[in-house]
This record gives structure tokens, C-alpha cells and sequence, in this order.
């Protein structure tokens, strides 16, 4: 009798620790890459295009909670410059700027997680339409992704939406970051 539960305690023990595996707490910095689609029709200017762009953040997850994540997370984005027409000159628009969320996530399996973002997009766009106009402001801006974490390094795929006042800008990246 002794036996098994030594044995029991010894088995619920190693399950305890394969189950936190991957929910590392404190600081962590990474890089993404991805497409930044813009879908945007006003004033005669019509831009309907997709681009490359690029992501560098750096976060904080606390674990107060086994197997949940909570933190934040700060971010430089830069969403390329889709293109399109104004029907009589091309017109492209350049975007990028900077991010705060509050993440919360969850690991679903050993190693394996999912997460949501709810948070502000601080921007910056300039317009080329035969001259550059300039403007900035900050918006609302969202996410959801997955993870894979072994250790202190995962990779991760997201989706983000970024509010450019009248227009939205969806981003799509797949990045990897080392937590310390």
C-alpha cells in the first residue's frame, strides 16, 4: 500500500510539472513577421492590398495562475505600404507604429497554448498620392493567437487588428520570442 501511493504521488507529481511546462513567467522579447491587408475605400481613394510587415515586442507574463497566463505587452509595428488608386494617380500608405495590450492565455496542452489581446495602436500613416500627407492618432486594436513553448523559446502564429481611425488594417504573423 505504501508502494502505490508513493508511486501515485510520484506520477501526480511529474504530471503537475509537464502540465506548467511552457508558462514561464517574467520578461520576454521577441520578433514576427508577417501580411498587413488593408481594405480601404473613402474620398476616391481606393486601396485594397496586402504587404509585408514586421513586429518587434517585448512583454511580461505574470503566473499567478497554473496554466494561465496574464501580462502585457508593448510592441514597434510596422505594417509595409499597401497600394491602390485614386483613379487618376497611384496611391500607396505607409503605416506603422506602436502597441500596448494586455494579454491573457491559456495553455490547452503540454506546450501548447492560445491567447487573446485587447488593447491601443499608437500610428503613424503617410499617405504618397502624388504628395505625402502625414497623420497619427491612436486606436483600438485586437488579437488572438497560438503558441508552442519548450522551455524558454516558443513560436508563436497570431491575428491582430489594427483601427487607423476610418480604416482597419488586419495582420497576420508568425514570430518566435525567448522568455528570460
Amino acid at each position: 500500500m505504501k508502494l502505490i501511493t508513493t508511486t501515485t504521488a510520484a506520477v501526480l507529481l511529474g504530471l503537475s510539472s509537464i502540465a506548467m511546462a511552457g508558462s514561464d513567467t517574467g520578461p520576454y522579447v521577441g520578433f514576427s513577421v508577417g501580411q498587413a491587408s488593408l481594405d480601404f475605400d473613402e474620398a476616391n481613394i481606393d486601396i485594397n492590398d496586402d504587404d509585408n510587415g514586421y513586429k518587434v515586442f517585448g512583454g511580461f507574463n505574470f503566473g499567478w495562475i497554473p496554466m494561465i497566463n496574464v501580462g502585457g505587452e508593448l510592441a514597434y509595428v510596422n505594417l509595409g505600404s499597401p497600394k491602390g488608386a485614386d483613379g487618376s494617380s497611384d496611391v500607396s500608405l505607409e503605416s506603422s507604429g506602436y502597441t500596448a495590450f494586455a494579454v491573457v492565455g491559456a495553455n490547452i496542452a503540454p506546450f501548447i497554448g492560445v491567447f487573446g489581446k485587447l488593447g491601443y495602436f499608437f500610428w503613424d500613416v503617410d499617405l504618397s498620392q502624388g504628395s505625402n500627407v502625414s497623420d497619427s492618432g491612436s486606436d483600438n486594436a485586437i488579437g488572438v493567437g497560438a503558441k508552442a513553448q519548450l522551455g524558454s523559446i516558443a513560436v508563436r502564429a497570431e491575428f491582430e487588428r489594427f483601427k487607423l481611425d476610418s480604416a482597419d488594417i488586419d495582420y497576420f504573423s508568425v514570430g518566435a520570442y525567448y522568455t528570460f
